[in-house]
C-alpha cells in the first residue's frame, strides 16, 4: 500500500464492516509512511452529515486568518461554498502547503460510506467526491487521497428510476 501510494494519487481500502480497514491505515500505513524517509503529513477526516464542512474544516487552517470565533465560522461557511463552486480549490491549497513545507500530504477519508448513510442529497455527495478528485488529480503532486469503504457500498451510486434512460 505504501509503495502504491507513492505512484497513485488515490487509493482505497475496501473490506467488510469490522475487518480493520481504519486500523490498517492508522496503525499500519500512516506509521510506515512517517518512517519512510520522506516527510509526510496526514490529515484524517470522516464525511459525516456535512462532508464539505468536514473538508472545509481541514482546509480552513491553511487559508483562514481571523481574529474572532464568529469571523472564523463565517469564513468557514464561505469556504464550503467556494469548495462547492470550485472543487479544485482544496487540491490547490493542499498542494501549495505540501510544496511550501517540502512534504507530502495524505488525506485519509475514513468511513467513506457515510456519504450514503448520512448524506441525503446526491449533489452533496457529488460535490465532496469532486473535491477529492481535485486533490488527487495529478500523480506527480505531493498529495494523496486514501479512502476506506465498506465493501457492501461498492455498488452504491446514482440510481435510475424505472423508465428513465441515459441521455
Amino acid at each position: 500500500m505504501v509503495n502504491r501510494l507513492r505512484d497513485r494519487p488515490v487509493m482505497a481500502v475496501v473490506g467488510p464492516s469490522g475487518s480493520g480497514k481504519s486500523s490498517f491505515v492508522r496503525a499500519g500505513v500512516i506509521p510506515v509512511l512517517k518512517r519512510s524517509g520522506q516527510a509526510w503529513e496526514t490529515i484524517i477526516i470522516r464525511p459525516g452529515r456535512d462532508p464539505l464542512g468536514a473538508l472545509a474544516a481541514t482546509v480552513a487552517p491553511f487559508v483562514i486568518t481571523s481574529t474572532t470565533l464568529e469571523d472564523e465560522l463565517l469564513q468557514q461557511r464561505k469556504l464550503v461554498e467556494r469548495l462547492r463552486a470550485e472543487p479544485g480549490y482544496a487540491g490547490t491549497v493542499l498542494r501549495s502547503r505540501a510544496r511550501r513545507d517540502g512534504r507530502h500530504i495524505l488525506l485519509f477519508v475514513d468511513q467513506t460510506e457515510e456519504l450514503y448513510t448520512q448524506v441525503a442529497e446526491p449533489a452533496e455527495r457529488m460535490a465532496f467526491t469532486t473535491c477529492l478528485a481535485g486533490i488527487a488529480d495529478d500523480a506527480t503532486a505531493p498529495t494523496r487521497v486514501l479512502v476506506s469503504l465498506r465493501s457492501d457500498f461498492l455498488d452504491r451510486g446514482p440510481r435510475r428510476t424505472s423508465g428513465s434512460c441515459p441521455r
